[in-house]
C-alpha cells in the first residue's frame, strides 16, 4: 500500500513538472474565487439543497422516530454514494448560480453631479 502511494506521489510531481504552465495559473484563478466567503455561503447553500437535507432526514428521524424519514435519507444518502452519481454536476453549477442571485457586484456609478 505504501509503495502505491509513493509511486502515486512521484507521478503527480511528474506531471506537475511537466504541466505547471498552465496549471498554476488555473489553480490561482480557482482559489481566488473559492475564498471569498460569498463562495463559502454558495456552496453550502447548493450543498444543503443538493445533500444536506438527507443528513437532516436522517438525524431527525432517529431522533423523533420517524421511518420515512430515515428510510428516505439513508437511501439518497446511498444513492450519493454509487460511483457514477453526477452529484457534483449538479452542486456546482448551483453554487455559482446561487453566488451570482444573492452577492451580485454592485456597478459604481462613477457620474456624480
Amino acid at each position: 500500500m505504501i509503495t502505491l502511494i509513493i509511486l502515486d506521489i512521484r507521478a503527480i510531481i511528474r506531471i506537475w513538472h511537466v504541466e505547471k504552465y498552465w496549471i498554476k495559473p488555473l489553480l490561482k484563478k480557482a482559489w481566488l474565487y473559492v475564498k471569498d466567503w460569498r463562495t463559502f455561503i454558495s456552496f453550502l447553500l447548493a450543498w444543503s439543497i443538493t445533500n444536506g437535507w438527507c443528513y437532516v432526514f436522517i438525524a431527525l428521524g432517529t431522533i423523533l422516530h420517524i421511518k420515512w424519514m430515515k428510510i428516505t435519507g439513508w437511501s439518497y444518502l446511498a444513492f450519493l454514494w454509487l460511483p457514477t452519481t453526477p452529484e457534483k454536476l449538479v452542486t456546482i453549477p448551483l453554487g455559482v448560480a446561487i453566488k451570482k442571485l444573492l452577492f451580485k457586484r454592485r456597478e459604481k456609478n462613477d457620474k456624480h453631479s
